[in-house]
């Protein structure tokens, strides 16, 4: 089946596969026996071949086996189309901002120009711990405004992209990425990516945290933080190509409405802190800061351990170890992952030494028990 390309690269985790497709930087998780099937469906020259290598390999009924050529290739059709979102770049003058702020991280000096203060409810409120009153010399000066439905993102006067309002989202996560790059004095494609995950870290190496909008993991992460662990990133966690590490990014911990007690009665000054209402989550929260200045912090930590948390009031807590597909099925569609082919192998080797875990808990102190046990692995 030479029409349809086959993934670039792949690497088998566990009883899985992980594959991807460069044209359209696609990576999916099958089963052993899924990959045989495709294995076999592109040595096969056409549809009838493939029927009888199925039939006289596998023993699988013609009519199953027509079922399998047809999902594949559909299947594969989509994996072999170019899925990058077009980002505009229509000319625009930038107008003269309406609130300008200005932030420290470390030794980087940060001017950001926002053109509302609606605009600046999409970026401002997470980063507001790191916001001066003034910089002696501004290294990198965004300009964030909408117009005409509408969302700029200019960089240093130069435009960098323009997203629908509706995708707010598609702003921000660009936004965080070219944060990154002013921080650590680099370029895009110095990242192999970021991931929607929250990385807590000691002296030594760091944990990322995933699971679905609701689960507890900020919460989680803020609770650990209150015992003494350090918070690398919330919600957007870069690694480095170079060494493969995860890197800090200094945003806040949004911490929704249902946690607010909790967290106050761990946080001297978080029921200080000013209520928002959150864009993205659609929910009051409010943003508690990382607890060690970001100047001081060591920047960047190895990683090899992965939990998928859920937080359920009554139920029994338990850790345990669990096949990398169903943590994979969650954190690959939520990553960005760098379309350079070198990335994605890179990529795929890391995840071969990852160790995959699933926290369900409804005790503080157990997960927080469970962590350091993690810790001393």
């Amino acid at each position: 089946m030479k029409a349809l390309s086959a993934p670039k690269h792949k690497q088998q985790i566990g009883n899985n596969y992980v594959l991807w497709f460069e044209s359209s930087n696609s990576y999916i998780v099958i089963s052993t026996t899924a990959y045989v099937l495709l294995t076999c469906y592109y040595e096969s020259k056409d549809r009838d071949v493939y029927i009888k290598n199925l039939q006289k390999q596998f023993d699988i009924p013609e009519k199953e086996a027509n079922s399998y050529f047809d999902d594949f290739s559909g299947f594969l059709k989509s994996l072999n189309s170019n899925s990058q979102i077009a980002e505009f770049k229509t000319p625009i003058a930038i107008p003269n901002p309406n609130i300008t702020r200005y932030y420290a991280f470390g030794d980087s000096q940060i001017a950001i120009n926002y053109g509302s203060d609606r605009v600046s409810q999409l970026i401002n409120p997470y980063l507001q711990h790191a916001s001066v009153k003034e910089c002696s010399h501004v290294e990198t000066a965004f300009d964030i405004f909408s117009n005409d439905n509408l969302l700029y993102l200019f960089k240093n006067k130069k435009l960098i992209g323009s997203y629908q309002t509706s995708n707010f989202h598609f702003l921000q996560g660009k936004f965080a990425m070219e944060l990154v790059t002013s921080i650590y004095n680099n370029t895009e494609s110095d990242w192999l990516g970021t991931f929607h995950a929250s990385t807590i870290c000691n002296d030594k190496e760091a944990i990322m945290i995933i699971g679905d909008s609701g689960n507890g993991k900020s919460t989680l992460s803020a609770v650990l933080m209150s015992n003494g662990y350090d918070l690398l990133a919330d919600d957007f966690t870069p690694m480095l190509a170079k060494n493969q590490h995860l890197y800090r990014f200094p945003a806040a911990i949004s911490i929704k409405k249902g946690a607010f007690a909790l967290i106050g009665g761990l946080f001297d000054g978080f029921n200080a802190l000013e209520s928002e209402v959150s864009t993205s989550k659609h929910t009051t929260v409010k943003y508690l800061p990382p607890s060690k200045p970001f100047k001081s912090s060591k920047k960047h930590f190895e990683c090899r351990k992965l939990v998928m948390v859920k937080y359920t009031s009554d139920v029994k807590s338990e850790l345990r170890e669990c096949s990398p597909e169903k943590i994979l099925q969650t954190f690959i569609p939520d990553s960005w992952i760098s379309p350079k082919p070198e990335h994605s192998r890179q990529f795929l080797n890391w995840l071969k030494g990852m160790q995959f875990y699933e926290l369900t808990y409804s005790d503080n102190d157990f997960a927080v028990a469970k962590f350091k046990e993690l810790f001393e692995l």
